[in-house]
């Protein structure tokens, strides 16, 4: 980014580094204002927008004074490069920044000060970006909106690609065209959500095209703005939502936005790449970044409600001689929680379906080579529940008003110091007690009863983060898997605490693909957890060979979600085969560069290869949507392999997962020619799946 300095801090250029052998001035355009009409007062590439000079768009910031008045002319008042940028304010934010630039801008009439930050890192082309803004005034101000970042791109054929969707489908990709006016992603619910998830990416056509993302690290309400003025063409933003935001800041106080990482390439994979390695190096907690997660047995969709201690011990001897590694009990573990109507709060294990202590059947599970996992949803409650009967107090409820109850449930006011303390408690006295490896942390309702709507929303966020916060203080090893109704939570903000994400409930693998490659745009496919489900599929009734699904679910978080006792003894031994190969090439399809050669979400077929860091070993996996009378066969490409180099390629055969030479070419051979795949739609393949997709899956390994 090369920005020029004065009254405002310009951006001149943002793109492929310059060498920097020359004076920056031509580059730098016509400022002249137009004072005559009553469209834009200016037309610059600013950082920070003003409010109240004559700005017919959208704003960066926005505030009411003590005095009434919502004028903010910002003044750069001064600049310096910082070794590392100041901690965000209750929040969590990307690590291992190199350098820091600071921007003070200032409005002398409202004492308001903006601090404008811009972080770089050695190894990534993301610069992460955020906003303090201070009040140094006498009375109060009352914030309506604070957006992290603003770029203004100039003219231009621009399109946009977001991530939308609902449960069950989560972050499907979507391409518009951007034209003159305005559109925007948001989310209203208090989690960034299933239908609006905040990467945003923006690509320019012509000769000099290029694309550009951006991402928030931030969990709740959010704010993507895409504004295309005719007079100084687009404008990008992005930050927490201002939807019924009147939060105040008291004089000598300041308030913060969340972190908002951006970076530009000349191709949509070059950002992809850069977005996917940024979340794992720089967001992800150390110790998880470059960490296979192990293969889990979930027992949700084995039992639901409906389990007892022989129910889940017959499981775990099934699931450790099939070779998985961790089993995970589900709802229904405590309290008198036998459907999702009571006992939400009230983290006591029911010992009459546990067989005894929550310590004594975490024993049992790991007595058969398991680890052991458990699920809490910490940030709800049961009217029906010891907890609500003793703490009315603590549910997010209005007085005068019923309580909006969805899946039976309320939400825990966390903002209160003595709720997030109770909530606290009860995890750590859970995982002290079970000393359980991982934990699941669900949150499967929104943010609906309005208590104090100018602030709670990003109060909320504020108050989920301490809490995780101190539990992974508490516990730095526990891996934790985000879930929030399927999808609802998948952030940023999130991976700073949590590794893993479950993707969506749906494991339908015909859907998931799509919900897969909307989510891999933006985030690493170690921090998707992504599962073989029932079968046939509860969502949507298709069935699906344990095969297909391996194939889709392979490239993520992999586990299982059914009853291994009921599988017939052929399904066991093709389940135990799938595990030894993944746990084979698991670093490679968990820790790889993701390279796709189509995609689902542009009407093709899925193709895509996971290569290892020394590029001597790859996985590709193929998938047909759809089966063609009479079409030639498909082609198969492969990017990310060494050029120079040969390599063996092997084909995957199920169920025994052994595999079988093909033959060899070189890596630029593989990436130009590619190489054939018969139809995969033959009666052989298709008897066990209804509606299903086929795949082939391939090992490709340096000579």
């Amino acid at each position: 980014m090369v920005l020029k300095t004065g009254d405002v801090a310009e951006l001149l250029y943002y793109g492929e580094k310059l060498s920097g052998d020359f004076g920056y001035a031509q580059i730098g355009g016509d400022n002249s204002k137009n004072r005559n009409s009553v469209d834009d007062f200016y037309s610059e590439k600013r950082l920070v927008s003003s409010c109240g000079d004559g700005t017919n768009r959208e704003t960066m910031i926005n505030f009411v004074s003590a005095d009434g008045s919502s004028i903010f002319r910002p003044i750069l008042k001064s600049y310096k490069i910082l070794k590392e940028k100041p901690q965000l304010q209750g929040m969590r934010s990307s690590y291992g920044e190199s350098e820091c630039l600071q921007l003070i801008y200032e409005d002398e009439y409202s004492h308001v000060t903006a601090e404008q930050y811009f972080s770089v890192f050695a190894d990534s082309d993301v610069i992460a970006t955020y906003i303090k803004l201070n009040n140094d005034g006498d009375g109060e101000i009352r914030v309506k909106r604070l957006m992290s970042l603003q770029l203004d791109l100039g003219f231009g054929k621009f399109t946009a690609r977001t991530l939308n969707g609902r449960y069950g489908m989560e972050r499907q990709v979507e391409t518009r065209e951007i034209t003159p006016g305005t559109f925007g992603l948001s989310s209203f619910s208090g989690v960034s959500s299933n239908s609006a998830n905040p990467y945003l990416q923006i690509t320019k056509g012509g000769v000099h095209g290029y694309t550009l993302a951006t991402n928030l690290i931030y969990s709740g309400n959010h704010r993507e703005i895409v504004d295309y003025s005719e007079v100084a063409g687009v404008r990008v933003m992005s930050g927490f939502s201002d939807y019924l935001c009147d939060y105040p800041v008291k004089s000598g106080r300041s308030l913060c936005s969340p972190e908002a990482i951006f970076t530009i390439g000349e191709t949509e994979e070059e950002v992809n790449f850069a977005m996917r390695e940024f979340a794992k190096e720089h967001v992800i907690r150390p110790q998880w970044k470059n960490t296979p997660r192990p293969i889990l047995i979930n027992s949700w969709e084995s039992f639901f409600f409906d389990f007892d201690e022989k129910k889940m011990l017959d499981l775990c001897d099934e699931a450790s001689a099939l070779g998985v590694e961790l089993f995970v009990l589900d709802d229904g573990w405590f309290g008198e929680r036998n459907d999702d109507a009571s006992s939400l709060g009230d983290w006591s294990e029911n010992k009459k379906k546990l067989g005894g202590s929550l310590g004594d059947i975490a024993e049992k599970v790991r007595s058969k080579n398991l680890d052991f996992g458990i699920w809490m949803e910490p940030e709800m409650i049961n009217r029906n529940s010891e907890l609500f009967r003793s703490h009315p107090e603590y549910a997010m409820t209005n007085g005068n008003r019923e309580p909006l109850e969805l899946r039976n449930q309320i939400v825990l006011d966390v903002t209160k110091k003595e709720v997030r303390d109770y909530v606290t408690e009860s995890i750590v006295s859970v995982i002290e007690k079970s000393k359980a490896k991982y934990l699941k942390w669900d949150c499967n309702r929104g943010l609906y009863e309005l208590t104090a709507s100018g602030t709670l929303f990003y109060d909320y966020v504020i108050a989920l983060y301490d809490i995780l916060e101190r539990v992974t203080a508490a516990f730095p090893d526990l891996i934790i898997e985000g879930c929030s109704a399927g999808g609802n939570r998948f952030d940023l903000g999130m991976l700073c605490y949590v590794p893993q994400i479950w993707a969506s409930d749906n494991t339908d693998p015909r859907e998931r693909l799509k919900i897969q490659e909307g989510t891999l745009l933006a985030y690493p496919q170690s921090s998707v957890g992504a599962h073989i489900g029932h079968n046939p599929n509860y969502h949507t009734f298709n069935s699906t060979s344990l095969k297909n699904a391996f194939a889709v679910s392979c490239m993520g978080a992999f586990g299982y979600e059914f009853d291994f006792t009921k599988s017939s003894a052929e399904d066991k031994r093709e389940i135990a085969n799938q595990i030894k190969f993944y746990k084979k090439y698991r670093s490679v399809m968990q820790l790889g560069k993701l390279h796709y050669a189509d995609k689902f979400c542009n009407g093709e077929n899925g193709i895509w290869t996971a290569v290892n860091e020394d590029k001597s070993q790859a996985v590709t996996v193929a998938v047909v949507k759809d089966y063609v009378l009479y079409a030639y066969p498909h082609r198969v490409y492969v990017d990310g392999l060494e050029e120079s180099s040969v390599y063996d390629v092997y084909k995957v055969n199920a169920p025994e997962y052994d595999e079988e030479y093909a033959f060899s070419a070189s890596g630029r051979d593989l990436r130009l020619a590619g190489f054939r795949i018969d139809n995969l739609f033959t009666e052989k393949n298709v008897g066990s799946d209804f509606n299903s997709v086929q795949t082939s899956t391939f090992v490709i390994k340096r000579k």
